[in-house]
């Protein structure tokens, strides 16, 4: 059963989402999002066939945001 659970969040955190959930994720806005890809900063992103569909893996948001958190009373 543990590892079942285990199993699911490594999928929910394995799956592709768009801008919009990003920005609802972290509170970051849309247009920020869209002028840090311009400029080559923020989360890793992928392209679809066009280039035209942005899409996020959910893990790389979690980890980004991860690597910037600040412990105060460390």
């Amino acid at each position: 059963m543990r590892s079942e659970k285990i199993w699911k969040e490594q999928i929910e955190t394995s799956r592709w989402i768009d801008e919009k959930e990003v920005s609802r994720i972290t509170g970051i806005a849309i247009q920020t999002l869209r002028n840090w890809r311009c400029q080559g900063i923020g989360f890793p992103y992928s392209k679809g066939p066009g280039g035209r569909i942005v899409r996020y893996l959910l893990d790389d948001v979690v980890r980004v945001m991860s690597e910037g958190k600040i412990n105060p009373r460390e």
